[in-house]
């Protein structure tokens, strides 16, 4: 079905390509459950990769990283983007060049550099992108280490525990201490939670009202999720995301 040479893939290729016209919700339980019966690994939200890809090990180990352009093994803070359109990272920020190729071409010919626009990462920002990359890649993160190693006051994200109780009421995450962790059933879900701690999420309360509308989607996210993020709890029983935080914890198996 797929090149030999390819060892990774997202829900959505598989999706785009023999039902494009079903609802994402509806097919990725689908998609899922072909790709792990036939040996592929979940990765992440919605990446599927061989066990002997890299990828795939990454996640395993726990040391998964996610930028702009998605999952990847890469630790690197410095992305350099070539050519017209592209996007490169540094620690302070972010840069994009001309998306017109002509536009690009003048100035990189005029020995500029071919910059459109950019973004600078406060340290705020980068504070709450750090929780939210650790949220997308492991399901589950501690705040409270991120915000001493980066000099930070749990202050500043003090709004996000009042929209995440509203999750947790819904069985979307659970929450201990500074510990938030995305449950079997949150696991789609993952981005509305992280928006929880986005200052600029202004309509994440709409949002909430919208995904946990979504037929609860119990038995898709049981059926579509294959394997965990935590080596050996890939090998147990997946939680009851009703039961309590801490049932739940040992059930699965999941470090904090």
């Amino acid at each position: 079905m797929f090149p030999s040479s390819s060892a990774r893939l997202s829900v959505r290729d598989l999706i785009e390509r023999y039902d494009a016209h079903a609802p994402r919700y509806t097919s990725y339980p689908t998609a899922a459950r072909y790709l792990t019966g036939k040996g592929w690994q979940v990765v992440g939200l919605d990446h599927f990769a061989l066990p002997h890809d890299g990828l795939a090990a990454a996640d395993r180990a726990g040391r998964l990283h996610r930028n702009f352009q998605g999952y990847t093994t890469d630790a690197a803070e410095v992305l350099i983007g070539l050519g017209a359109s592209s996007i490169s990272r540094t620690p302070r920020g972010f840069v994009q060049n001309h998306t017109q190729e002509r536009d690009w071409r003048q100035a990189v010919g005029a020995g500029a550099l071919p910059v459109a626009r950019g973004v600078v990462l406060t340290e705020q920002v980068a504070f709450v992108g750090e929780i939210i990359k650790r949220l997308m890649c492991d399901f589950v993160v501690d705040v409270a280490p991120i915000a001493r190693r980066r000099g930070r006051d749990l202050s500043e994200v003090a709004g996000a525990w009042s929209l995440l109780d509203r999750f947790a009421q819904d069985g979307l995450v659970w929450l201990d201490g500074t510990v938030v962790a995305v449950t079997t059933l949150g696991r789609p879900l993952v981005r509305a939670v992280c928006a929880a701690f986005d200052p600029g999420a202004a309509d994440i309360r709409q949002r909430h009202a919208r995904v946990v509308g979504l037929d609860r989607l119990s038995m898709p996210v049981r059926v579509c999720d294959g394997s965990r993020s935590w080596g050996e709890a890939r090998r147990t029983p997946l939680p009851d995301a009703r039961r309590r935080p801490h049932e739940a914890d040992r059930a699965s198996g999941m470090r904090r």
